[in-house]
């Protein structure tokens, strides 16, 4: 298990930042990738990662918040920030939702369902670097293995949908 970190750092913690230890992951997958977002804000550095990801062929899959299922004052659409990138894209739709205000805020990155980054970081340059945010990266596939299943069962049992 690895500490990240981003935002300012500090002589007690001797940490990875969240954008170095996200790009090194997504750059290290070899057959699939799974992340989950609230707010997708696509950067220049992560689009050429998921475009080198997916020209090796690893099956990436997308799950962030959309702005038809969430609060009314989130706009940003994942759709347009995935313009371009041949990727798996999935929602948790309004209508699986409980009643009243939810929303998608779990933040993960699953490699080859092998590694784990559990972050409070938004997939956008701003979390990933500057943001003060904290997360663990977890070499461990039973780890990664059940939640990936955990979002597998989800989508099979059509809380979440493919777009």
């Amino acid at each position: 298990m690895e500490l990240v970190l981003s935002g300012p750092g500090s002589a007690h913690v001797h940490a990875r930042r969240t954008d170095q230890v996200l790009i090194d992951l997504i750059n290290g997958t070899q057959r699939s990738l799974v992340l989950v977002t609230y707010s997708l804000s696509m950067y220049a550095e992560l689009k050429a990662a998921l475009q080198a990801a997916l020209a090796r062929g690893v099956d990436v899959t997308v799950l962030a918040e959309d702005p038809r299922d969430g609060s009314p004052h989130f706009k940003q659409d994942p759709a347009v920030a995935l313009a371009g990138l041949l990727v798996r894209r999935l929602r948790w739709p309004k209508s699986q939702r409980p009643a009243g205000w939810t929303s998608l805020h779990a933040k993960i990155a699953i490699a080859d369902e092998e590694t784990v980054l559990i972050t409070s970081a938004n997939l956008s340059e701003k979390a990933a670097g500057d943001n003060l945010e904290a997360g663990l990266l977890i070499r461990d596939s039973d780890y990664a293995v059940r939640l990936g299943k955990h979002l597998e069962s989800l989508l099979i049992g059509g809380v979440l949908i493919r777009e």
